[in-house]
């Protein structure tokens, strides 16, 4: 299993909770938005995560098609 899917989960997971915590009225707005901050600054992160892992992906592939000997002239 590829990284990018267990950070997937790890969104889905998050998006959960935050519905949960969305869908609890004996909260007042403001306890669920300090609730909810760190959630969402967490699924930020692992968003740009995502990201870097799939560009680091293409550029493994890129490298792994071009010829090595030219890299040395």
């Amino acid at each position: 299993m590829k990284p990018q899917q267990h950070i997937e989960k790890a969104l889905e997971d998050i998006t959960e909770e935050v519905k949960k915590i969305l869908g609890d009225i004996s909260k007042s707005l403001t306890e669920k938005d300090s609730l909810i901050f760190p959630y969402l600054q967490q699924k930020k992160v692992l968003k740009q995560t995502i990201e870097d892992l799939d560009f680091l992906d293409s550029r493994v592939q890129e490298e792994s098609t071009t010829c090595k000997m030219s890299q040395f002239r």
